[in-house]
């Protein structure tokens, strides 16, 4: 009996131990697949994010696609001056007004210049330096007379001119928008109109001392015959 009993023992730790390190096999083999199970939700999570990020990323760009396209439309249709500057003063995008006005096909070859390459030196500096001061300060500037040089015709054109920044999504100052409304002819007509009120108060000034000097005459006449 005693070698037998010994055998139950002996086999009774093994199954201990076989039990035991099941359990451990299978606590292991759960913590596993639960880490597998976790990770497998977490990919099907982050690809579902990338999928929504890719699918607002696709949704902005073709906002801005049409946005884009808007705003083309309208500079290309717009008959005034129209500027839109960055930060640094220099031309982001213009009116097909813009680029005629300056000598060149399409307002896509003005981008990245500014006043010093388009106006005299001394203009230029001038709207250089108040364009840098409103991009400064943020305050607009509304209807301001000026006298630019239109390169094709070489003369001298006269603009009422207003300048505003505008904003980024951070509040921040991103640009200036410069429109301009060509006053030529309207300036041109004025100074008609004053030149012919200039020489009509001459006549009238003419004609009343000719006038007087009518009366005058008749008065010594009288004289004479009384």
């Amino acid at each position: 009996d005693h070698p037998a009993k010994k055998h139950r023992e002996a086999f009774d730790l093994i199954r201990r131990n076989n039990l035991i390190l099941s359990l451990g096999v299978g606590s292991i083999l759960s913590s596993y697949a639960w880490m597998i199970s976790r990770q497998r939700k977490m990919q099907e999570s982050h690809v579902k994010q990338l999928e929504i990020e890719r699918e607002q990323r696709f949704q902005l760009s073709a906002t801005l696609s049409t946005e884009r396209n808007k705003l083309s439309t309208l500079l290309a249709n717009w008959p005034n001056p129209v500027f839109i500057l960055d930060t640094y003063a220099n031309i982001m995008d213009a009116s097909s007004t813009v680029a005629h006005f300056f000598g060149v096909s399409k307002p896509e070859l003005l981008r990245g210049r500014n006043s010093l390459d388009l106006q005299e030196p001394e203009l230029a500096n001038k709207i250089l330096e108040e364009n840098q001061r409103i991009l400064k300060t943020g305050e607009s500037l509304v209807n301001k007379e000026m006298t630019m040089l239109n390169r094709i015709t070489g003369t001298w054109q006269q603009f009422l001119i207003t300048k505003a920044p505008f904003y980024d999504q951070h509040g921040q100052i991103a640009g200036l928008v410069v429109i301009g409304q060509d006053v030529t002819a309207q300036k041109q007509a004025e100074d008609a109109l004053r030149s012919a009120n200039q020489k009509l108060n001459e006549g009238f000034a003419d004609l009343e001392q000719k006038t007087q000097g009518v009366d005058l005459f008749t008065q010594m006449m009288d004289l004479l015959s009384a």
